[in-house]
Formats: C-alpha cells, sequence, structure tokens
C-alpha cells in the first residue's frame, strides 16, 4: 500500500514534442512518411506517439505526408536520433532538451545542438521513487546498499534519478546495488517478487505500472525527494510537485 505520511515533494519536469528543422522542402512530396521516435511498448511516449500519428495521418490527403511511431529506449537516444537524421520527430523530457540544445552532460563532447526545435508541450511527469516497505527504505537515504533500478541507458529517467541522487549526496555507481533491468514492468514485477527493493521512474501520474505496485500483496511507499532547493538552483527545468494519494485509490 501507500503510506499516506510519506506522499510528500517530488519532482516533475515539463515533457516536449519535438520537431528536428533538418527535412528538405522537397521532402513533403506526397505519400512521404515521418518516424516519430518514442519509448518503450509498455510506457506513456508510445501511445501519446501513436495518437499524435492517428491525428496527423487522418488528414494525410490534405498534408500529403504521414507518420509512423518507433518505439525507443527515451528521450536521449530520441534527440540522438533526430540529430542523426533516423527520426523527424521525437517526444523528449524539457531537461534532456535543454541539456542537448546547450551541449552539457550526454552531449558535452558533441557540443550544442541548436537545431532542435520544440512543437509544443504535453504533460507533466514526475520523479518518482517507489520502494517495498519490506526493504526498510523510509527516505531516500537508505537506499545506500540495496538493490535499485534507476532506469536503462538512453533515457530521461535515468538521469533524472541520478539528479536526485546527487542531491541526496549518494553515489550512484558505489554505493548502490544497481540493478540494470531493460523495462519499466519489469521493476515492477521484481520489487512484486522482492527481487527488488526500490525503482525510480519518472513518469505523468496517474499510470498504471504504479497501481500495478500499489494494488499488489507487498506493500509499497513513496519516497519523498531531498534537497529539492538544491536542484532547483541548479538546474531550471526542475518545479516542485505532489503526487495525491487519491490518484490512486485502489491500493490495500
Amino acid at each position: 500500500m501507500i503510506q499516506h505520511g510519506h506522499l510528500k515533494y517530488v519532482l516533475f519536469i515539463f515533457l516536449s514534442f519535438f520537431l528536428l528543422w533538418t527535412v528538405p522542402i522537397d521532402a513533403f512530396a506526397k505519400g512521404t512518411v515521418f518516424k516519430i521516435a518514442t519509448g518503450e511498448y509498455m510506457g506513456r511516449y508510445f501511445p501519446t506517439g501513436g495518437t499524435i500519428a492517428e491525428i496527423v495521418n487522418n488528414r494525410q490527403e490534405e498534408n500529403g505526408f504521414r507518420c509512423i511511431v518507433e518505439p525507443t529506449s527515451g528521450s536521449v537516444f530520441n534527440i540522438n536520433a533526430m540529430m542523426a537524421g533516423d527520426m523527424a520527430f521525437g517526444i523528449v523530457q524539457s531537461d534532456i532538451q535543454y541539456q542537448a540544445f546547450n551541449g552539457v552532460d550526454e552531449w558535452k563532447d558533441k557540443g550544442l545542438q541548436k537545431d532542435l526545435r520544440a512543437m509544443f508541450s504535453l504533460y507533466t511527469e514526475s520523479v518518482t521513487l517507489v520502494a517495498s516497505v519490506d526493504s526498510g527504505i523510509k527516505t531516500i537515504q537508505n537506499l545506500k546498499g540495496k538493490r535499485i533500478d534507476i532506469g536503462k541507458e538512453g533515457s530521461g529517467g535515468r538521469q533524472n534519478a541520478i539528479d536526485a541522487l546527487n542531491a541526496a549526496g549518494i553515489d550512484w555507481t558505489t554505493d548502490l546495488r544497481l540493478i540494470e533491468i531493460e523495462k519499466n514492468t519489469d521493476a515492477e514485477s521484481m520489487l512484486m517478487r522482492g527481487d527488488l527493493d526500490a525503482f525510480f521512474y519518472t513518469v505523468g501520474h496517474p499510470t498504471t505500472a504504479i497501481k500495478f505496485v500499489t494494488v499488489g500483496a507487498k506493500k509499497t511507499i513513496f519516497v519523498p525527494m531531498i534537497n529539492i532547493e538544491k536542484l532547483l538552483s541548479k538546474y531550471p527545468y526542475y518545479v516542485k510537485s505532489i503526487i495525491p494519494v487519491s490518484l490512486y485509490p485502489h491500493h490495500r
């Protein structure tokens, strides 16, 4: 179950849908197909991209082009794929766009990605940390020595988790028993089986993934973030948010 007393501040970020303006004008010929880079099949980005593609494709006779959806590992991959010309569009977290546009973090060596353009914002997400009650984790500092999933490489959620850990004074490379998991749904199942102590998930709430663990036989808890002001002063793309317990009314 989710323990109400631990529904404190977590971080949320805005997501934007990006267009890379490198497609030549003559590419908009009748029958042109553009790829939308999204995320994992079971995540929120893939169906969101599908809805966008459906809207576009309903007017393909008028526009002369259509879109198809590509599942990917997430925001970092999507930007790199767009910059390489492999994808025309991508759903990307705003913090990852900021980093790419300014040539920091993942793009420190590649430099500024000034050709990125944001078309519109979709929905907000929260950097969420879920732990089993059995693990004894009550604060983010309790993660030391525990079996933790911070998200897969190539995802924006992984960097969000690292930011939160750094703000808490935790070295993710040495302080955690890092469990590399291919899909978020695997993390949830592993938590329920007792094979994982906690996982980070940057996601819009409510979400089926979190609902799954809140109605399971194993009790779970939302772990609050700390030193949020430190993050807000360092990174302009983070703001405070609260996850209301009312979003998960069927927990036991």
